[in-house]
């Protein structure tokens, strides 16, 4: 029998949305109808409060202030379901979903039409009820199916980095359709142009032509192509000349948050005749979206990360205060970026015989912080990061030919990561702060082991700046005026019930962690309580912990400490009645022989956290997640850990 003949639930670094990690297994299906007189073909089936009546295929509320129609669906409780109904004859208030007798509102509406959503059933009875907050108005065509999906739900609730496939540095982003498919100028709103067509506009003077409006509260990527003519491509909130947004013929980005009548103009800096050959405005959401991660090339992971704060308040403009250029001249814009814009500067050492390159003041309090920055050799060798940081100043060196760490400070951790393929490092090294507020990035003598020399004009760049309290560096926090927080990745999928075999099975797992020890990170399959199996990196290095209790009772439990926790490492957990194992890269690691299993249909959610989805969640790399329904062999047990 094949491994894929049993596999009930697969999670891989596959397609997602905002929000929405989908899962591989099992392809998302409908049930069968769980409503009975959906139609309202007849006044039966349905328990009629104050105001309701059902009568010419519709249920009618007459606005009696808050009443519920509502109708039994058995053995519906912490499954998902597929709600459809359709609002007609509306005249005022509004009809919700409430699930059970104590639920939140869902699925609300205060207009004609259909409405229709995937729901959580996590109330204290089987009641589905439509509640009206004196809706006058009917109801109709009323659905319910259980709806089976182990898509993980998302929640981050900010714009987060990752390595992209080409092993650039950019935002996990999902676009919308382009918004001027197809290219016409006459649909645009004309500011004083003349002979506008399809693709083009004449002006006879400075601060002419067209402009396209946009939603506020939106953030664009926008990329206008092909342009002859002289004109600008500008952003604006009403009317003026706006500003400039950027050049032609390169992808660019635009937030609306607090505009009101945000633009894009096309405006002209003479009398000229522009034509274009392409416009595309889409929207961008990057708030919740997962991110499927590229760093190390080969195939993807999903990165999760905790909550981090870029404290460096120009990550990229390392020119602008507080950063401070020493001995050295700088050039904005000069070097392709690991992010594929040409955004990385160029330093250019002077003659001085010093310390050449930048520094920065911050004010830290005494916990762990790393710093981390984005290098490339164009030609000195050694970079050196400086910091008093710590109670003395440290040097830590790096060889950019080599890849490697020369030296860490006393009391430093560093580490040097290739990213992508055009020659870029990031730099990070980590202390635990005690005084002082200086930390500087210089250039390093021909030998590695000094920052204080005479300067021959060689050439460097960095690019990516970021100092964040904690023990080791996350993914890239962009900033450019301000400090920038990056929100922690949760992953849940509740109401699976039927994708789990709670008497007996197999829970798979590919992961990485982030660091060899951490505080306490889980990943869990249970019933959101006391009936559990819990994975867990521990606070011990290379450790990890694997147990499962019945009605909080442990049946089985193992902790084990292999070779190193940071690469990706294959887990599987076996339980049935007497009988678990926890097998580790093909080998069997642990077994126990003795041990109930949890009732029937107990297990019901997968989580990257524990029991609850909040609470010690699980930050690292996750290569694939799978759930078994039935105790596999030995045989197959090697199979898939190796």
């Amino acid at each position: 029998m094949s491994l894929l003949d049993d596999v009930s639930i697969v999670v891989t670094p596959n397609g997602y949305k905002a929000g929405e990690l989908y899962a591989v297994i099992p392809v998302p299906s409908d049930g069968a109808e769980e409503i009975t007189n959906g139609d309202f073909a007849t006044d039966t089936d349905w328990v009629k409060g104050t105001g309701w009546t059902i009568s010419g295929g519709s249920a009618t509320s007459d606005g009696s202030g808050t009443s519920f129609l509502y109708q039994i669906i058995s053995n519906a409780q912490t499954k998902r379901f597929l709600i459809e109904y359709e609002v007609k004859d509306y005249v005022s208030g509004s009809v919700s979903i409430v699930l059970g007798s104590a639920g939140s509102d869902q699925l609300t509406s205060s207009s004609n039409g259909v409405v229709s959503g995937i729901v959580l059933w996590d109330g204290t009875s089987d009641r589905l009820n439509f509640k009206s907050v004196s809706l006058i108005g009917s109801i109709d065509n009323v659905s319910v199916k259980e709806y089976t999906s182990a898509d993980m739900d998302v929640t981050r609730a900010t714009a987060a980095t990752r390595v992209d496939e080409n092993g650039l540095v950019n935002y996990a982003e999902i676009l919308g359709d382009n918004l001027t498919t197809p290219l016409d100028f006459t649909t645009w709103v004309n500011s004083s142009a003349t002979d506008i067509t399809a693709n083009s506009f004449t002006t006879s003077g400075v601060g002419e032509g067209v402009f396209f409006s946009l939603t506020t509260n939106k953030l664009y990527k926008i990329n206008v192509s092909g342009v002859t003519g002289d004109i600008s491509l500008r952003y604006r909130d009403g009317g003026g000349g706006g500003t400039v947004l950027g050049a032609f013929d390169t992808d660019l980005y635009f937030d609306t948050s607090g505009l009101t009548s945000p633009n894009i103009y096309l405006r002209s800096l003479s009398a000229t005749t522009a034509t274009v050959t392409s416009v595309s405005f889409k929207e961008a959401a990057r708030d919740n979206v997962p991110r499927i991660d590229y760093t190390g090339g080969g195939c993807p992971h999903i990165l999760a990360e905790p909550q981090r704060t870029n404290i460096a308040k120009y990550s990229e403009q390392l020119d602008v205060s507080p950063n401070v250029i020493d001995n050295a001249n700088y050039t904005s814009n000069f070097y392709v970026s690991p992010n594929g814009l040409t955004t990385a500067p160029k330093f250019e050492e002077t003659t001085a015989n010093d310390r050449h390159g930048f520094y920065q003041y911050q004010t830290v309090t005494s916990n762990s912080y790393t710093v981390s920055i984005y290098t490339k050799q164009i030609n000195r060798r050694y970079i050196c990061l400086q910091s008093d940081l710590t109670s003395i100043n440290q040097f830590t060196f790096f060889d950019l030919q080599l890849g490697t760490v020369v030296s860490e400070g006393t009391g430093w951790t560093a580490t040097i990561d290739s990213v992508g393929s055009n020659g870029w490092y990031r730099l990070a090294a980590t202390c635990t702060a005690v005084t002082g507020s200086r930390f500087s990035i210089w250039g390093g003598s021909v030998d590695g082991l000094s920052n204080t020399y005479v300067g021959d004009g060689s050439l460097f760049t960095f690019w990516g700046l970021q100092v964040e309290q904690g023990s080791y560096p996350t993914s890239y926090i962009p900033t450019s005026g301000s400090t920038v927080t990056r929100n922690q990745d949760i992953f849940t999928r509740d109401g699976i019930g039927s994708l789990i075999n709670s008497e007996e099975g197999v829970l798979f797992w590919e992961t990485a962690s982030l660091v060899s020890s951490d505080v306490t990170r889980y990943l869990s399959l249970s019933d959101g309580g006391v009936n559990k199996i819990n994975f867990r990196y521990t606070s011990t290095i290379n450790q990890i912990a694997v147990f499962m209790n019945v009605a909080g009772v442990t049946q089985a439990a193992f902790t084990v400490t292999i070779s190193d926790v940071t690469i990706l490492n294959k887990f599987a957990f076996k339980w049935k009645v007497n009988d678990f194992a926890l097998w580790i890269n093909g080998s069997e690691v642990g077994t126990d022989n003795s041990g109930i299993v949890f009732p029937v249909d107990t297990l019901d959610r997968l989580n990257l956290a524990d029991t609850n989805g909040t609470s010690s969640p699980f930050f690292g790399k996750v290569k694939q997640l799978q759930v078994f329904k039935t105790a596999l062999t030995d045989t197959q047990l090697a199979a898939l850990t190796s």
